[in-house]
């Protein structure tokens, strides 16, 4: 029997929790978590972990042949469930335990009653779960079953006295009830809502074969055929076969018209699959293999994409993917805030009832956020909820919310909601009575916030920076026309808010609403005693240029020639405090950049001597997934690794531009001013080499580069100097910039600001060049503030796609390393002419002879066939020496061989050859661009036209962004990146992917230019695509168009840089001819015969495509007989 679940139930009890089933160390865990929950009853993974250990042992104790009733911990187990469920949700997986378990167990009429309420339980907890429906619907279709089966021989089933009340309790009427509520609220789960659906339909047909009523026939056609036109789901062809059988039994007469009917009114529907069945299938794939973390990111881009498409009718097909997702992360609030933003945004006046029911299993779930809490308060005061209701959720929520944990900004945002309400309430009402109430509700708002922010943070505690609650307070007071009131709350907040220009501002516009009721004939004396208790504060104010330019209007324009005269010298006396303010801040914040460069220093050098010369570099110079650097770890990448690692510049180059030292950060900027106004403005402080702007609220900010140091702190004096209306706020860029490094391949500008967000705000992400090197994979993140980049810091060593250990670090680029790395200390060498039978084994035993041999790499090709060259690395710089010495011009299995030591070179383009796919030919574009060598004899008929250039590609892209972008049209067998001729060469295995690939890719944007696809002869005539990074330097392109375009296809180029350069054709090859033939394929006006060419268009695809259906021949197979050229 299963007891009801009590409120108040004790924590688990504290005994030795020995059982047969488990070891002792099992035993020790149990009794140490009951002694954690009798601690804190809100250890949610305590708690869920406890509960299955026991589980655990139970079903150890069932599988070992023992009845589950004779199992030792059973009463703690059911107390704990029952505990779980009363203090924490238990959750999908949890549940199907429990009722699994409970199954077992039931024995009498009574438990199997005690058991159908369980199940009722489950579901009204996640009304969303497919599984738990399905396990409610069979429970009671056997309760059902078993009170109506007769008895014989073989299986007496229940006794009779069961039976007769089963008839009662179970009826076909309760049992139809159950499997229809879990059709209402899974038919719309694309995945699994057939798990209900085939098992409920499957009951309903057998039935008829007992009562074919034609009302009941009718019924079930209706249910077949709105299940095959409006649900999208994974098993339609299965649902249309119990279709096809169904109407052969009950309907054959009208087969051949009723299945063509649906067929075609549900071609809708299997589109509307098809479009959803990538996200479905990166779901099923990640729950097979038990990866939440990707199970996880499944469901929000799946959620992101259909938000970006949703439509008027996609309020049941998103509601139901977001009860799918809340359903299995139960406890993540950021999936419930989207459900509830969403039904917002849908809902309609006098229908909120699905709201309030997911805000209540919601803030059951995530009782540690208030957002959801604040969310519920104003649903019930949308709906007109009593205030007694409203105020009773108040207390739970601000209860739940533990201060130490959620934060305080949660609790915060619970109390405005409430005080909002109560505000709005006494304004609706305009008694006395609800002005009380509001004024003491918030006053008792004000006293627990502030008592919960001493319990944090101490006596330190400021309250709230923008004084919200207090606001809300004066609001109320306002209305009751207690203007002394008012000036009491202002003045308490001016103990803690005095350095607001905010707060001086809004107590300012309060003192001259009150002058403006009162006598606007008199000098409104208060508001102009506000502003000079402002000026008092200039020195520390964090923006005292908008206040004393606020004052000086306020006195020009309200107060006598002598006030005003006084105030010009008020002004003049505190811009003189504050350009003094800026000086020293910007002292100090050179000697705390110099101060920490210091630091630093000495800190390394400390390192260099403890580790007596040991190789030292940044952690992010290797590409090893666990980021850590030894001399045994290599520093040039293997040619067939697709993750390289990046390679910052020699530190034995000179400082080209020291951005850290010569970029300003100025704030305020007018919204509407463009780049060249902010050029304009610093015209005279000295060369502009950079400007970037970034929009905010009403204004923008922006970092300007300057050519010297000398110039960015002659800017600095500009500060005085208004832009427009704006007051402008300039600082230096000292340690706002961070270098980052070891990040995942594909990460790209909107990857890395998502990294940075939480610390502040980010005005730029530099990705660097790739022309000298292919293999680099580092940027730089500004921040405007040093603080915030110091902040930012913290995820220094972050582990990102459970691989990359994410390395941040403050730029100094005083402060560039030597390389390091087997080739850079002369450790590895390099062995040519090696025979291709010799195997890295056969290498190993012979150079083994002169020293330490710590790895051996032969490169090979797509066949595995060795090139005749071995890399071989050794554990120091004298052996590797010595090894030449040695081996040199040995003959070693019929070769000579010739070996010398490994020199750095520069990457300068990245092959990737994919060995999962058949081997075939495959396009390797020379240096110069004029062949393609074959690396392989078979499929070589076809690879020029399963290969496609990619043109316009920006410097800063690498191959893995490319290669994850081209990824989604077919499988890639080999993949060049060529930054010297601004794109990239990718080989298909089929000739498909190449035809969908040029459909896909048009208008495509990467780092704000467009990229084109065309053929191969056309990338290698290209010149390299580059960001442009100087003011009036021109942008390099390509000679079929400009690099940097913007979706418009319009150059983005500031008005006073030069224009683009004039790009004039390359001298043709003489005596050569024309090349064509082996890995080119003819220009679309080659193989039209008018000799233009060209790359083919699009327009020019599709035709061919659809000419290829009409004629009966696959379209693929046309476009690549066009395209190769013979």
């Amino acid at each position: 029997m299963i007891p009801d679940a009590p409120k108040g139930l004790p924590p688990p009890a504290l005994h030795t929790y020995g059982a047969s089933s488990l070891t002792v160390q099992e035993s020790h865990t149990l009794a140490e978590q009951a002694k954690q929950l009798n601690e804190d009853r809100l250890k949610w993974d305590v708690e869920k972990d406890f509960v299955k250990l026991l589980h655990i042992g139970l079903s150890r104790h069932i599988e070992s042949g023992n009845e589950a009733r004779t199992y030792e911990l059973l009463r703690d187990l059911r107390h704990a469930r029952e505990f779980m469920d009363e203090v924490i949700p238990v959750g999908e997986d949890l549940w199907i335990d429990w009722l699994t378990d409970e199954n077992l167990l039931a024995k009498s009429l009574e438990d199997r009653i005690n058991l159908m309420e369980l199940h009722s339980r489950a579901v009204r907890e996640e009304p969303s779960s497919a599984q738990l429906w399905r396990q409610y619907g069979d429970f009671m279709y056997y309760l059902y079953t078993c009170s109506n089966r007769p008895d014989d021989g073989d299986s007496p089933g229940w006794p009779a006295d069961d039976k007769m009340a089963g008839q009662q309790l179970f009826t076909w009427a309760e049992m139809l009830k159950v499997w229809e509520h879990g059709i209402e609220n899974t038919h719309n789960h694309i995945n699994d809502g057939n798990q209900v659906w085939d098992r409920y339909m499957e009951i309903r047909v057998s039935a008829l074969s007992k009562q074919s009523a034609p009302e009941e026939i009718q019924a079930v056609h209706d249910l077949f055929t709105s299940r095959l036109i409006k649900d999208a789901h994974m098993t339609w062809d299965q649902t249309f076969g119990s279709y096809s059988s169904f109407v052969t039994a009950f309907a054959n007469d009208q087969y051949e018209e009723l299945m063509i009917q649906v067929s075609q009114r549900s071609q809708q529907v299997k589109k509307s699959y098809s479009l959803r069945e990538p996200f479905e299938f990166k779901i099923q794939q990640a729950i097979e293999k038990e990866d939440k973390p990707a199970e996880y990111d499944a469901y929000t881009d799946y959620l992101a994409w259909e938000l970006r498409m949703s439509g008027p009718f996609s309020l049941e097909t998103i509601s139901a993917l977001y009860a799918r997702a809340t359903t299995r992360f139960h406890t993540d609030a950021a999936l419930w805030i989207g459900y509830v933003g969403f039904l917002i945004e849908q809902s309609k006046p006098g229908h909120n009832q699905p709201l309030h029911g997911v805000l209540q299993r919601a803030n059951r779930r995530c009782p540690f956020s208030g957002e959801l809490w604040a969310q519920r308060l104003l649903a019930m005061e949308v709906d007109n909820s009593s205030f007694q209701d409203i105020e009773a959720i108040k207390h739970l929520a601000t209860s739940s919310l533990k201060v130490d944990q959620s934060g305080l900004e949660d609790l915060l945002t619970v109390y405005i909601a409430w005080c909002g309400y109560l505000r709005r309430r006494a304004t609706a009402s305009g008694g006395e009575d609800e002005h009380d109430v509001a004024e003491v509700g918030i006053r008792s708002a004000l006293e627990n916030y502030r008592k919960a922010g001493e319990k944090v943070m101490g006596k330190d505690f400021r309250g709230d920076p923008s004084y919200r609650l207090e606001r809300i307070h004066l609001r109320v007071l306002f209305q009751r026309n207690d203007v002394a009131g008012c000036r009491a709350v202002w003045k308490e907040v001016s103990k803690q808010q005095a350095d607001s220009y905010d707060f001086w501002y809004r107590y300012y516009i309060f003192a001259m609403i009150v002058w403006g009721r009162s006598d606007p004939t008199q000098s409104p004396k208060e508001p102009t005693n506000i502003l000079r208790q402002g000026l008092k504060r200039v020195e520390t104010m964090d923006s005292p240029e908008l206040l004393i330019e606020m004052y000086l209007n306020h006195c020009e324009q309200h107060e006598s020639v002598e006030d005003y005269r006084r105030a010009t010298i008020d002004v003049r006396k505190a811009k003189k405090r504050v350009a003094e303010r800026r000086e020293k801040e910007t002292a100090a914040q050179w000697e705390a950049y110099y101060k920490q460069q210091a630091e630093q220093n000495a800190a390394q050098e400390h390192a260099a001597e403890v580790q007596d010369g040991a190789s030292r570099k940044r952690s992010a110079e290797e590409d090893h997934p666990d980021g850590q650097s030894s001399k045994k770890q290599k520093a040039k990448a293997e040619p067939n690794n697709d993750v390289a690692m990046a390679e910052p510049e020699a530190a034995a180059e000179p400082l080209k531009r020291d951005r850290e030292h010569t970029v300003i950060i100025v704030k305020n900027i007018p919204k509407d001013a463009t780049d060249l106004d902010v050029r304009k403005f610093f015209r005279d402080c000295g060369t502009v080499n950079s400007i970037k702007l970034k929009p905010e609220k009403g204004s923008q900010t922006a970092t300007v580069e300057f050519e010297t140091v000398e110039d960015a702190r002659f800017a600095q004096t500009k500060v005085a100097k208004p832009m427009g209306d704006n007051q402008l706020e300039i600082e230096f860029a000292v340690g706002t910039t961070l270098y980052v490094t070891n990040y995942p391949p594909t990460a790209d500008d909107k990857f890395i600001r998502g990294l940075f967000k939480d610390f502040g705000e980010v005005v730029d992400v530099r990705f660097p060049s790739l022309q000298g090197n292919t293999r680099r994979r580092f940027c730089y993140v500004q921040f405007v503030d040093p603080d915030q980049a110091q902040k930012a810091t913290e995820i220094d060593g972050q582990v990102l796609d459970d691989q990359y250990h994410l390395s941040v670090k403050v730029s100094d680029p005083t402060r560039k390393e030597n390389r390091h790395g087997a080739i850079e200390e002369g450790r590895e060498v390099v062995v040519h002419n090696l025979n291709w039978k010799a195997s890295e084994e056969d290498v190993k035993a012979l150079f083994s002879d002169t020293g330490t041999v710590e790895k051996v790499r032969i490169p090979r090709n797509m066949t595995g066939q060795s090139k005749g060259t071995a890399f071989i690395t050794y554990s120091t710089k004298a052996e590797a020496e010595k090894s030449v010495e040695t081996f040199h011009n040995t003959p070693f299995q019929s070769r000579t061989l010739r070996v010398e030591v490994a020199v750095p070179r520069a990457k300068r383009t990245l092959t990737t050859v994919l060995r999962g796919s058949t081997h075939s030919a495959s396009p390797d574009p020379s240096t110069n661009g004029d062949a393609m060598q074959l690396d392989g004899e078979d499929d070589a008929s076809n690879y020029k036209a399963r290969s496609l250039a990619i043109l316009n590609v920006p410097d800063t892209v690498n191959a893995a962004r490319l290669q994850a972008l081209l990824g989604g049209y077919g499988t890639i067998k080999k993949f060049s990146l060529r930054p010297d001729h601004g794109g990239a060469i990718v080989e298909f295995t089929e000739i498909k992917s190449v035809g969908e690939a040029e459909l896909g890719l048009e208008n495509t944007e990467l780092d704000g230019v467009r990229i084109r696809t065309g053929s191969v002869p056309e990338l290698m005539k290209s010149n390299p695509t580059w960001k442009r990074s100087r003011l009036g330097e021109r942008d390099r392109t390509t000679e079929n168009g400009p690099a940097n375009t913007s979706s418009s296809g319009t150059a983005k180029t500031t008005s006073f840089a030069p224009g683009p350069r004039v790009a004039r054709p390359a001298p043709k090859r003489g005596g050569l001819g024309k090349k064509t033939g082996l890995g080119f394929r003819k220009t679309a006006g080659e193989q039209n015969g008018d000799g233009n060419g060209g790359a083919k268009s699009n327009a020019e695809f599709r035709a061919m495509f659809l000419k290829g259906k009409e004629d009966g021949e696959p379209a693929e197979n046309k476009a690549g007989e066009n395209q190769v050229g013979e």
